[in-house]
């Protein structure tokens, strides 16, 4: 015996939305929560490039990152150092946000 519900109303019923209180879980209330998700994301890894990127300056006059992200292995530092400065750069993140 199939676990496939039989009418619509039992259909419907089965596909109760986890993401929206609606009645069915439709194509755009799974785009519209994934979409959320990114933007939640983008905003996250626009904060940690902003946090990674401050600059301060010392009593000396000399400035300085105070906030690091390292690694022991060169390449990786390498890497890290590479994609946090795309991100910097990137035209779409506004800086100090």
């Amino acid at each position: 015996m199939s676990d496939t519900p039989r009418t619509d109303k039992a259909r419907a019923e089965s596909q109760k939305s986890i993401w929206t209180n609606k009645d069915t879980t439709t194509l755009e209330t799974v785009s519209i929560y994934f979409a959320k998700e990114l933007e939640r994301e983008n905003n996250e890894l626009r904060e940690l490039v902003n946090l990674i990127t401050k600059q301060e300056e010392s009593d000396s006059g000399r400035i300085f990152y105070p906030n690091q992200i390292s690694s022991c292995r060169c390449l990786d530092a390498k890497r890290i150092g590479e994609i946090t400065e795309k991100y910097r750069k990137t035209p779409h993140i506004k800086q100090g946000e």
